[in-house]
């Protein structure tokens, strides 16, 4: 009895060997996350609108905006060209207001 039990053990231990662990990103692959950091300056106040997009979310962005998902070239125009069309969309959504009163904001 004891000699199947130690055989059934076994066989769990090189099956278990056999797998691989799997990850995925760890809000999960359909999360999208904003963070907004607002920073005072003796001149200006700095608002810096960070998006975290989980796989496929990234992979929508990409499809949307024709950029081949193989090879990204972030100095390429076609990026380049979707981050700025991309900040001026993100940016009529965010409002800032200083006493009260709404405050321009300008895309850097």
């Amino acid at each position: 009895m004891a000699f199947k039990r130690f055989g059934r053990f076994l066989s769990l231990l090189l099956l278990m060997s056999l797998c691989r662990f799997a990850s995925a990103h760890p809000m999960g692959n359909f999360s999208v996350n904003h963070y907004s950091r607002i920073s005072l300056d003796t001149d200006r106040i700095r608002v810096r609108y960070f998006i975290d997009l989980a796989e496929i979310p990234t992979y929508q962005e990409l499809q949307q905006a024709n950029i081949p998902t193989t090879a990204i070239d972030a100095a390429s125009k076609a990026v380049t060209s979707y981050v700025a069309a991309r900040g001026v969309e993100l940016g009529h959504g965010l409002i800032l207001e200083v006493d009260g009163k709404p405050t321009p904001l300008h895309l850097l």
